[in-house]
C-alpha cells in the first residue's frame, strides 16, 4: 500500500516499484489528495509491470522518439500502402524536429515524480478530465496509428482529439 508523507512543505510517495523494492519520491504535489492520488497511480502502475501486463521502462532510458518512430517505419508500417506517406510526414514534422531528440525516459512520469517541472501536477491535470485519470502514450499512439494506417485512406482534414473528453467537456 503507498503511503504519502509531509516533508517540510514537500509531499513525498512510498512505493513499491516494479522489483517490488520499497521507494521513496518528491513530488510536486500541493496537498496531501494529491500526493494520495499520484501515489496509488504510481503504485497502480508498478503492480502492473511486477504482473507482466505493462513493461518494464528500460533503466537507460529506452531511446528516443526519433529511434521509436524509425522502428515504427521498419517494423509496421513498411508494409502498409501508405508507407512512403508515412516516412515523409514523421520525417519532416518528428524526426526533423528536436522531438526526436527526447529520451523516452524523460517522457513519462519518473520526471515529473523527481520535481523535473515545478509546473506539472499529475493528480490536478487528472481531475480536470472526464475519465479522471491522464491518457497513456500507447492510447494516444493507437489514435496515430490509425491515421497513418490504410483504415484512414478517406479521412481528410480531420482533428482527432486523444484527450479523455476534456475539451468537450
Amino acid at each position: 500500500m503507498a503511503s504519502v508523507v509531509s516533508r517540510g512543505s514537500r509531499w513525498y510517495v512510498k512505493y513499491r516499484d516494479h522489483r517490488g523494492k520499497w521507494v521513496r519520491r518528491p513530488t510536486t504535489a500541493r496537498t496531501k489528495t494529491e500526493a494520495r492520488r499520484l501515489a496509488d497511480d504510481v503504485e497502480r502502475r508498478c503492480e502492473r509491470q511486477r504482473l507482466g501486463l505493462e513493461p518494464i521502462p528500460d533503466e537507460a532510458g529506452g531511446g528516443t522518439l526519433g529511434e521509436l518512430a524509425e522502428w515504427w517505419l521498419k517494423t509496421y508500417s513498411v508494409e502498409l500502402a501508405s508507407h512512403q506517406r508515412n516516412t515523409f510526414t514523421l520525417g519532416k514534422h518528428l524526426l526533423a524536429s528536436s522531438l526526436a531528440e527526447l529520451r523516452l525516459v524523460d517522457v513519462i512520469l519518473a520526471k515529473q515524480l523527481e520535481g523535473g517541472d515545478p509546473n506539472y501536477n499529475e493528480a490536478s491535470i487528472s481531475a480536470m478530465h472526464p475519465m479522471n485519470r491522464l491518457g497513456r502514450p500507447e492510447e494516444i499512439a493507437n489514435g496515430i496509428c490509425f491515421l497513418l494506417s490504410d483504415e484512414a485512406s478517406f479521412v481528410t482534414g480531420h482533428v482527432l482529439n486523444i484527450d479523455g473528453g476534456f475539451q468537450a467537456k
